[in-house]
């Protein structure tokens, strides 16, 4: 696959406009020619950069969802890192959270990290987490960050192998691109130049001591499926009747975890080339996720929303027993009475709910007397599909008229879901009601596909236990057990 000149411009004017900026810090010299040095300090301060897994999109419900169109979530694996005080007992020798700086935002490339986290420099800003942008960068020790799976665009992927949702192409020839990419050399630049930035960023916040101590954490991505169990090869989730069927065969979900395979490999040869910088590898989340991924043995349904699978499917209900209570956070009480339908969201997807939902949206409401359906054509050769061309830009814009409704707007439409169901909803009409259920749709496919809190508690082990290893720590010769991943010998 040939590289793209421009994309590589972009990145290069980015680096050399953040690094030229970087000798004018009054001591601090040009500080990627500094070589790593192992940190002494304890950690007051974290950063959280990069896309949805670590934004935590995953969350249980509306009201653990924050930072608007960010995405992020109270489950998130950061939120989870800075509230675990015994973690930090240990590591800071004191029961006390670090302050974060979340700028993690769903559906982020690397390009997107680079330009628009990496923006802003500043001191930390109490509640910077409700800003779905422009948050200081701060003055973290050490950041945290999944990226790259946007850049392999894995939503087309979902689309067109498994979603089926508008003008999908043939899954073949989309997995055999990503293929390409992912293997190519432009791929793997690209991660490298942003860790590269998250570490010029971090050197020139100055607040790790010394600057060239400070670090970043990148996980891996888990795999989605058990790709060798037969009881999925029949499970289709088309989400539109008149779309070409398709199924989770055991062949298209080994494609799958290969293109995973692929990602993360990427990812730690970037990484692993810049340990001198401070950049660390953190792997084994995926293994921790065996036993607990779609399509397991005795946990395979249509809905595959089994309380042992840590993964959420969109026929999960807004708010599910899966995960267990939080506590209040910053007023915000997640455990109250959230959107809860007349009936299970997962019997409203059987009943075509996202059809009918995505076909409102494109057709601006004109399906319902179902003369187009009638035809038996796919919607997107329906008479006004062409304003939505490709499945880039219907995503683009629903992800604009989500952003037109506040979250307290959001919280108090959904309440009247609780009242009269999605039906009565649609019924009471008008823009703010429709921009809810546009809304409401995001909501449940943008989490589909990624961690409950479970699986985000793997990945907060896992990071504690890379940081265990490469920070010197109050309480040293000693093995901990962590809840999920287990013992860590310390020091």
């Amino acid at each position: 696959m040939s590289t793209c000149p421009a994309l590589g411009t972009r990145y290069l004017m980015f680096i050399s406009t953040l690094l030229a900026s970087l000798p004018l810090v009054a001591g601090l010299g040009w500080p990627l020619d500094r070589p790593y040095v192992k940190p002494t300090q304890p950690v007051s301060e974290i950063i959280a950069v990069g896309d949805s897994f670590t934004s935590g999109v995953g969350s249980n419900g509306l009201l653990e969802r924050f930072g608007g169109v960010a995405g992020r979530g109270l489950r998130s694996y950061p939120i989870q890192m800075v509230r675990d005080l015994d973690m930090w007992e240990i590591i800071n020798g004191e029961r006390k959270e670090p302050r974060l700086t979340f700028l993690a935002h769903h559906s982020d490339t690397t390009e997107d990290v680079m330009e628009r986290q990496l923006v802003n420099d500043g001191p930390f800003q109490k509640d910077s987490w409700e800003l779905a942008r422009g948050a200081p960068f701060g003055n973290p020790q050490l950041a945290v960050m999944t990226v790259g799976g946007n850049d392999a665009k894995v939503a087309y992927l979902l689309n067109d192998c498994v979603f089926r949702a508008w003008r999908p192409q043939n899954c073949d020839d989309t997995i055999n691109r990503t293929v390409s990419l992912l293997m190519s050399t432009e791929y793997e630049s690209r991660l490298r130049d942003t860790m590269l930035a998250v570490i010029a960023q971090g050197r020139k916040a100055r607040g790790a001591y010394p600057p060239e101590s400070f670090q970043l954490y990148v996980a891996e991505y888990a795999n989605i499926f058990n790709d060798n169990n037969p009881e999925c090869d029949q499970i289709d989730w088309r989400l539109h009747s008149l779309s070409e069927i398709t199924f989770l065969t055991r062949e298209l979900r080994k494609k799958f975890t290969f293109l995973n395979t692929l990602m993360n490999a990427a990812a730690k040869r970037a990484a692993e080339g810049l340990k001198d910088k401070g950049v660390i590898y953190v792997d084994g989340i995926n293994r921790h996720f065996d036993g607990h991924r779609f399509c397991e043995d005795g946990q395979t349904s249509q809905e595959m929303n089994h309380v042992n699978t840590w993964l959420w499917s969109h026929y999960s209900d807004t708010v599910t027993t899966d995960d267990p209570p939080l506590p209040s956070i910053r007023g915000r009480s997640p455990n109250a009475r959230d959107t809860d339908f007349r009936r299970p969201w997962s019997r409203q997807v059987h009943d075509g709910i996202y059809e009918k939902v995505l076909l409102d949206f494109v057709f601006q409401n004109q399906t319902s007397n179902g003369t187009l359906f009638d035809s038996g054509a796919p919607p997107w050769t329906w008479p006004g599909a062409d304003r939505y061309p490709d499945f880039d830009s219907l995503i683009k814009a629903m992800q604009a008229t989500e952003a037109t409704v506040g979250n307290m707007e959001l919280y108090s439409f959904a309440a009247q879901l609780s009242i009269g169901g999605l039906d009565d909803l649609l019924k009471w009409g008008g823009r703010q009601a429709r921009d809810v259920i546009n809304y409401l749709l995001p909501f449940h496919m943008s989490r589909s596909f990624h961690p409950k809190g479970k699986g985000y508690q793997v990945m907060k082990e896992r990071i504690f236990a890379a940081i265990l290893q490469n920070r010197e720590i109050a309480h040293k010769n000693r093995t901990i057990t962590q809840h999920i991943t287990g013992p860590v010998m310390l020091g």
